[in-house]
């Protein structure tokens, strides 16, 4: 059996994120007809897990937490290389990628982050082998945390943007075989990166997260989903607690709002107990939560990609309401799988209406077109079908 080696910036399994999704459906699916080595880049001893019974070898090179921004601030000014590169190149892990790649038929490269070590690949030959799926445009999603943010951090995001900017559009024009995640994604990179590529688009298939028939719904109860130490998810949930929730609260004084996903930051856990807000972390069964809620809201202001969020709640029949941002990576909206607001006002609007106790025959057909919509274009089939006409 032929073999494929894929190249992770974290490790692809348990699935707590939509990166883990990402690289571990390419796992899943390949893994029946390749034999699957992964690679990847962690801090701590792993567990042994699914991923080591769907691999043949599961490769671990360990951060040095210590020397990692001196890393990244010495790749940035001498090898120009962005922050989030920089952090994660490793002159070993390099070193033994080309002693080995000559094993492989296929060598896949997940993330811009890992992007030097492909780059490097390349300038070997054999260049048909290799793949990278960048997921999303990073340089979009650098722009639009630039564009939320103030002080320091919108500085130091401008910086990164420019830096990414030239450096995706290297990538992928060296590059020949290129993936991303939605249609959205791609455009950006081939007309605002302007990189002269063409990548294929794959998305990700919604997990069933333990999706349940007749599930009683709670009365006025708001939730949002994400981990909540990343960047975007922080800013959607500070910016609606700040500027939403409390013209809610207003209107209907019995309004909770939950936040469920781990890795909380201490800028989150802060609104904990105040105002009918409750942090709960990681939860075992985050299906529960978003199934007995009224709403799921992801009023996303930055990031890029497919939100896998949003796919999820579709998945378990929530009525979701999400920004253009939020929704930008969906294809093929009609207007009545999810609602999309444009501005402060009208997400107050469509919150206090979805939230009406008489608005409940709209929230269900709402639901019961969200569910429709993720089974026919973000099913498992539908991705592995994907999958499997680029490497098969």
């Amino acid at each position: 059996m032929e073999k494929i080696l894929m190249i992770c910036y974290k490790r692809p399994y348990p699935l707590r994120s939509g990166a883990e999704v990402r690289m571990f459906q390419y796992i899943e699916i390949l893994s029946e007809y390749y034999k699957i080595d992964v690679v990847y880049i962690s801090e701590n001893e792993e567990e042994e897990d699914k991923l080591s019974k769907v691999c043949d070898h599961v490769i671990t090179y360990h951060k040095h937490g210590i020397t990692e921004n001196i890393r990244a601030l010495y790749n940035y000014l001498f090898h120009g290389m962005p922050l989030q590169v920089g952090q994660l190149y490793y002159k070993n892990l390099n070193k033994w990628l080309k002693e080995c790649y000559g094993e492989y038929k296929y060598i896949i490269c997940f993330h811009i982050k890992m992007a030097s070590y492909i780059l490097n690949l390349c300038d070997i030959g054999e260049k048909e082998k290799i793949y990278f799926d960048g997921t999303d445009a990073i340089t979009l999603q650098s722009y639009n945390s630039y564009k939320v943010n103030r002080g320091w951090k919108k500085l130091a995001y401008w910086v990164e943007y420019k830096r990414m900017l030239k450096y995706e559009k290297k990538v992928y024009e060296t590059v020949n075989n290129t993936i991303l995640i939605s249609e959205r994604d791609k455009s950006f990179i081939i007309n605002n990166v302007n990189a002269a590529c063409n990548p294929k688009v794959i998305f990700n298939y919604a997990i069933d997260l333990g999706y349940k028939e007749g599930v009683k719904k709670e009365n006025r109860s708001i939730v949002f989903m994400g981990k909540m130490n990343y960047p975007p998810n922080v800013e959607a949930v500070t910016y609606f607690i700040e500027n939403i929730y409390g013209k809610i609260r207003e209107e209907y004084d019995d309004v909770e709002f939950h936040i469920i996903g781990g890795y909380v930051t201490e800028e989150i856990k802060k609104y904990h107990g105040k105002n009918s807000i409750f942090v709960h972390g990681f939860v075992e069964d985050a299906a529960s939560f978003l199934q007995k809620s009224t709403v799921v809201i992801a009023p996303m202001r930055s990031g890029a990609g497919l939100q896998n969020k949003i796919i999820q709640a579709m998945y378990l029949g929530c009525a979701v309401i999400t920004s253009e941002i939020g929704a930008d990576g969906l294809m093929r909206l009609s207007g009545n799988e999810l609602i999309i607001y444009k501005d402060d006002k009208d997400f107050i609007n469509k919150l206090i209406y979805f939230l009406r106790l008489d608005s409940s025959n709209a929230r269900r057909q709402l639901e019961i077109n969200a569910r429709n919509y993720i089974h026919k274009y973000y099913s498992y089939e539908t991705v592995k079908k994907q999958i499997l006409n680029l490497f098969m």
